[in-house]
């Protein structure tokens, strides 16, 4: 790699920069409103807000981008790319800060509550001066991990790359896109549905083939690999601690990337299927490992203790003691990482692959109705994860009802 090649890298630096803080800030203000709403007593509020954040967060950070960009820019108002990461990447962000503020809420003691009554302390004083200063002690580690994570997601932005969107968005506004037709320019047609809906379920049959494979091969090696960190033998310790590091700490697009793009400089050449399973099983076992890693450390040292003393092999021991244990502590976790993984798949339209949002996309490049068709993508995500959602909030609560007996 030549010096120039290093500063052409170098020179997406300060974009990355400007959406990740961007987009943060936005969603910190944003997450404000949401989370009250979400705890008001007015329960028309505590709804809507509960549908929006359960929406925002079933749809996938690029669909959200083309549906600003393409969409809604070409429907009613041209929108700059930059801006409309920032929106996107925002509207994300201001969904997922609400459930941390609300988890930080939640895990105030209610005995707070009851000693600002006895003081009589105002609504605003209790806010300012006690609720506060401890709901933002509680929520800035999870915050300062989202806050990496949207750095990663970012590489949304990259994927169809800024200066593309901007070349794409000059070509498209030189058509005739924002003639009314009939009132139903931002809705599919009952036609343009029946028309579209094969591709679109085509589409979703291979993200749903996609996101099964790596979560088959993703799993099991996560538990190799979870195990691997907690290996005695230092060789195998540093291998498995440098995947699960690699694994979490690059953007599931950059595996995609380097497995599509890379290897075959190496001689390896895979198909935009196989690429897409192996990018995002390797993804997938660097963060279920530790998932499981954590759940096998959540296990009492007394059952360890009772295996041994009974004179269970170490094998025995993960079989028939640790692991059916640690499963049913790890699952609603594994549950909710299975639904990012189909969101996921979202990001195979950049190596070619004709998932999903890759067939919207292309229905909207043929038919200059890029609006209709990508909201009919995001209606069949959110059909999957929103419902998805659900469970796992059941599991997890049937999971801490276990954990608490």
């Amino acid at each position: 790699m030549t010096v120039d090649n290093v500063l052409l890298i170098l020179s997406g630096l300060p974009w990355t920069i400007v959406l990740t803080f961007g987009a943060f800030a936005i969603g910190c203000l944003l997450g404000v409103p949401l989370v009250a709403a979400r705890k008001s007593t007015f329960a028309p509020f505590r709804w809507t807000a509960a549908v929006f954040i359960q929406i925002v967060r079933a749809l996938p950070p690029i669909l959200w981008l083309f549906i600003i960009f393409f969409g809604v820019g070409m429907s009613l108002m041209p929108i700059n790319p930059l801006l409309a990461a920032l929106i996107g990447l925002g509207v994300i962000a201001g969904a997922n800060m609400a459930e941390i503020y609300r988890g930080a809420l939640a895990s105030l003691h209610h005995g707070q509550w009851e000693a600002t009554t006895a003081l009589n302390f105002s609504r605003r004083h209790t806010l300012i001066d006690v609720v506060i200063p401890q709901a933002f002690r509680v929520a800035l580690p999870s915050s300062a991990s989202y806050l990496i994570g949207l750095m990663k997601e970012t590489a949304v932005a990259s994927t169809i790359g800024v200066t593309d969107l901007a070349f794409r968005g000059n070509q498209l506004s030189q058509l005739t896109l924002f003639t009314s037709e009939g009132g139903t320019l931002m809705f599919p047609t009952l036609e343009e549905f029946h028309e579209w809906m094969p591709a679109l379920l085509g589409g979703l049959k291979i993200s749903l083939q996609v996101a099964t494979c790596s979560l088959i091969i993703g799993v099991p090696l996560g538990l190799l690999l979870a195990l691997g960190v907690e290996a005695k033998t230092r060789a195998w310790r540093i291998l498995s601690l440098f995947l699960v590091e690699v694994g979490r700490g690059a953007p599931a697009l950059v595996l995609l990337q380097f497995m599509y793009f890379g290897l075959p400089s190496t001689g390896l050449t895979m198909s935009s299927f196989g690429a897409a399973v192996v990018a995002l099983a390797w993804n997938t076992g660097a963060y279920t490992s530790e998932i499981i890693r954590a759940s096998l450390h959540a296990i009492p040292a007394g059952q360890k203790e009772a295996a041994e003393a009974m004179g269970f092999s170490a094998l025995d021991e993960l079989r028939f003691v640790l692991l059916p244990q640690a499963l049913r502590v790890a699952l609603p976790a594994l549950l909710a990482f299975a639904i990012l993984i189909l969101q996921g798949t979202s990001l195979c339209f950049t190596i070619a692959l004709p998932e999903l949002v890759s067939n919207a996309y292309e229905i909207g490049s043929n038919t200059f109705r890029y609006m209709p068709a990508l909201l009919l993508a995001g209606l069949l995500y959110a059909s999957i994860c929103v419902p998805a959602a659900w469970i796992v909030s059941y599991v997890e609560r049937r999971s801490s009802a276990y954990t608490i007996r």
